[in-house]
């Protein structure tokens, strides 16, 4: 394993942080405090690391919420912003804390609609999936 540059959002202290990390899955569980992770693809190349079940966790233990510019939804818990190679594989981000401070909005669990604290879940066709990420710059 080797180290990379993270950005990491942290909701408890509502803070956005550099960070190095080995690359894989523990240290990012360890992290995040969770058990699986999903990813907000940013642009080809950056993502955020989530946990994949804050929606579903009870909701006295979320410590905080966030959002990103133009995704539209709420995300429970913390987040690691990471980079990506041709591979698909993490690598150091070529964000900077700057950048991720205008993207990023903090909320407390008491700022949260009760709707936006429950999963959805969203089918639809390829089409119509090509049409959404072109849309909301997915």
């Amino acid at each position: 394993m080797r180290h990379i540059q993270g950005i990491f959002i942290d909701v408890k202290n509502q803070t956005i942080t550099e960070t190095t990390i080995l690359t894989g899955l523990i240290p990012i569980y360890k992290l995040l405090n969770c058990r699986v992770v999903d990813i907000i693809h940013l642009s080809d190349n950056s993502g955020i690391y989530i946990d994949d079940e804050g929606l579903l966790i009870d909701e006295d233990m979320v410590e905080g919420y966030f959002t990103i510019k133009g995704k539209g939804q709420f995300y429970a818990g913390s987040g690691l912003l990471v980079g990506f190679d041709e591979l698909r594989s993490d690598t150091s981000t070529t964000l900077n804390v700057e950048q991720v401070k205008k993207l990023v909005t903090f909320y407390t669990p008491e700022q949260v609609p009760q709707a936006n604290k429950e999963p959805k879940m969203i089918f639809m066709t390829i089409d119509e999936y090509e049409i959404f990420k072109k849309n909301n710059n997915a």
